[in-house]
């Protein structure tokens, strides 16, 4: 969005949320294809170590891991700037100030409330952000250090041990951090308090103008700009399905 403020400066802001919602979700499709063709951590290796009689390298990273880590961070990323966003048009401050203990994951639950009729929602809602932002901080924040392994696979024959990262990033875990996030979008913006209603109104406009499926790929969408007498609007129109087959 493009406007004009009393200075008569001509201003600018990109609503980053919406790219990073559908980053989550491309690269949660990916993922869900790489699980499906790869299947890194299934029984097949350890039917091919038993078969050995002794340990078989395996990929340390693997294409499962990668467009996880990716849906993980992105979707994480989506809460981030939608509460920077709404801290603009409609800031939620805590009273006597922002305590030392204070969390990101908190301060966005806190935002939500206030811009938003969530109601029953917030409970689930503060315990998704919880294991959200713990999964992307040990992604961006990680220590490559020695932990217990995790069960990734078993039958009655073998049972698949698996360090933690690869435990934790898997298609399943970008699907539900992908899911979250588009889940929180629509909910919030179908349901806004007074003051975050316009903010609301043009959020909607944008996600109808980039798809109505966040990991919609196909060709780019038209940027247009258009002058008003109120300053400037940016719309990007979908692209019009290619009829030459």
């Amino acid at each position: 969005m493009v406007t004009d403020d009393q200075t008569g400066q001509t201003k600018a802001s990109l609503p980053l949320w919406a790219y990073w919602l559908q980053i989550a979700y491309r690269h949660a499709n990916a993922a869900d294809v790489a699980h499906k063709s790869q299947k890194p951590l299934s029984l097949e290796k350890a039917r091919e170590v038993g078969g050995a009689g002794r340990p078989v390298a395996g990929p340390e990273g693997n294409l499962e891991i990668i467009e996880a880590m990716v849906a993980i961070s992105a979707a994480a990323n989506v809460l981030d700037a939608v509460f920077g966003a709404l801290q603009q048009v409609d800031p939620w401050k805590p009273t006597g100030g922002r305590k030392k203990n204070a969390t990101r994951t908190g301060e966005i639950l806190e935002q939500l409330k206030h811009s938003f009729e969530i109601g029953k929602h917030a409970t689930d809602w503060g315990r998704e952000l919880e294991w959200l932002f713990q999964l992307r901080h040990s992604i961006v924040h990680h220590s490559e250090r020695a932990r217990p392994m995790d069960i990734a696979a078993a039958n009655a024959e073998y049972i698949v041990l698996s360090t933690t990262e690869a435990f934790s990033l898997t298609a399943g875990s970008a699907r539900r951090a992908a899911d979250f996030a588009v889940s929180v979008i629509t909910e919030c913006l179908d349901h806004p308090r007074q003051k975050s209603r316009s903010w609301s109104e043009r959020a909607k406009r944008l996600r109808q103008s980039m798809g109505l499926s966040p990991g919609a790929s196909g060709p780019r969408p038209t940027i247009e700009v258009i002058q008003t007498d109120k300053g400037y609007e940016v719309k990007a129109n979908p692209a019009k399905a290619d009829d030459s087959d």
